[in-house]
């Protein structure tokens, strides 16, 4: 079985975490995933397993990780993947700098058989909540796309 793997990722402050929460909200509420587990990685952040149906009505599991900003937080989660794993797919937030990133690709076996999205800080000044505010509306439009199209097909 393959698992196909969307990252998430940017720099810290990003948008990495609120555009999974995103994900998380519309697979439950749009696509109609159930949440079957889940783990408190932070504070604010989890890690969440969802079962649902693709398109061709094969029912799958998601892997849906917010966090990934240390090591103990990825090894956590890794621990969390590995007791509930196989997965179809893997959503997960990663920095795109930093020995995290590197970590990351090396604790959960990734090469290179991924699609990334990756995000990068607003700095418009002048109504700077606008501006995060659509920037976060066509992330999630685009991320909401690429779901629906192979290899997902969500």
């Amino acid at each position: 079985m393959s698992t196909e793997i969307l990252f998430i990722s940017g720099a810290p402050s990003t948008g990495k975490s609120t555009t999974i929460k995103e994900i998380h909200d519309y697979l439950k509420n749009n696509k109609h995933f159930v949440e079957i587990h889940n783990i408190s990685t932070t504070k604010k952040e989890r890690a969440f397993i969802l079962e649902g149906y693709n398109k061709t009505g094969t029912k799958i599991n998601i892997f849906l990780n917010y966090a990934a900003d240390n090591m103990g937080i990825i090894k956590k989660v890794h621990n969390f993947y590995n007791k509930h794993k196989p997965f179809d797919i893997v959503i997960t937030a990663i920095r795109d700098m930093y020995l995290e990133r590197s970590e990351l690709l090396k604790i959960f076996n990734i090469n290179e058989s991924f699609i990334e999205i990756p995000l990068a800080k607003v700095t418009r000044k002048k109504d700077k909540t606008q501006a995060l505010n659509d920037y976060h509306a066509r992330v999630f439009n685009l991320v909401t796309h690429i779901l629906s199209l192979s290899p997902f097909y969500i």
